[in-house]
């Protein structure tokens, strides 16, 4: 019985120093490393949000081979206390250059981007400098200032080189005999890029549509409706704002000819040359 008894404790013991040493092995396998940063920062937390100090370039570290937080920082022991070090800042001959490598493949696969598209909404105003009539003088002022308001897509592919833009604009004027209105559609190929100075800004040309014209008169004697064609060159300047998030400042020349416009039997098709300003908040997805 005594026997019985003391082969059994035997056999626990055994199994709970077995278990002790595969959980033991889990946490506290380490390895050699050296700090390459000139200041390598020690973290408190695995999300690196918390700073306890540095590690000056050189000095060789007792660290964890088990790296956290996808893979960014693995654990070190500071004051027997767990901290954080950067897997960037280390060099070794064991696991962690392993580590570093496989994480090196796997950020330049998300770097190299295949496309970039972005969605955003855009507001300006432009300014017709001159306008002709076809057939007889045009009743109404269209020299004045257009407000715009729009929606804007971009689209760009890294691995054919090629770009473009588009847009769905809806464009208004008030003058003294009434109110002028379109919608347009810009649509834009990226041309090239034009440096100037310490500053970059994308070119674009393309054609530019006109689906819907109106033009009232203001008493409500008659109005009239039409559709339009022309061409758009543009230059826009892009400043990041975040990792998603950019602001575009567009400066452009148009050249728009008008049709159908029908006034007592006659035609009113005015051409005209503009310049437009625009702002657009876009958000790449």
């Amino acid at each position: 019985m005594y026997q019985k008894s003391y082969l059994l404790n035997l056999l626990n013991a055994s199994i709970i120093c077995l278990l002790a040493a595969l959980y033991s092995s889990k946490v506290i396998a380490a390895t050699w490393a050296v700090v390459t940063s000139e200041r390598a920062i020690i973290y408190s937390d695995v999300e690196m949000t918390s700073k306890l100090g540095y590690v000056r370039k050189g000095k060789k570290v007792r660290v964890g081979t088990v790296a956290k937080n996808q893979g960014q920082v693995v654990p070190i022991v500071v004051n027997k206390r767990i901290a954080y070090i950067q897997l960037k800042d280390l060099r070794t001959v064991e696991r962690i250059d392993t580590l570093k490598n496989v994480i090196s493949r796997i950020t330049k696969k998300m770097d190299e981007k295949q496309e970039s598209k972005r969605i955003g909404i855009a507001a300006g105003f432009h300014y017709p400098l001159f306008s002709t009539d076809t057939e007889l003088d045009n009743p109404f002022d269209t020299s004045g200032l257009f407000f715009t308001l729009g929606l804007r897509g971009y689209y760009q592919s890294f691995k054919k080189e090629s770009a473009y833009k588009f847009s769905l604009d809806y464009n208004q004027s008030n003058f003294d005999g009434g109110t002028m209105s379109w919608i347009s559609v810009p649509i834009g190929f990226h041309l090239q890029k034009m440096q100037l100075g310490a500053r970059s800004f994308d070119i674009y040309v393309g054609p530019l549509l006109l689906p819907y014209v109106e033009i009232e008169e203001s008493s409500g004697l008659y109005t009239l409706v039409g559709q339009g064609l022309g061409a758009e060159a543009s230059a826009e300047y892009l400043i990041p704002l975040n990792l998603s998030t950019n602001l575009h400042l567009e400066a452009a020349v148009h050249a728009v000819k008008l049709f159908n416009l029908d006034l007592l039997g006659a035609e009113v098709n005015p051409f005209f040359v503009g310049l437009k300003f625009m702002a657009t908040l876009s958000y790449e997805y």
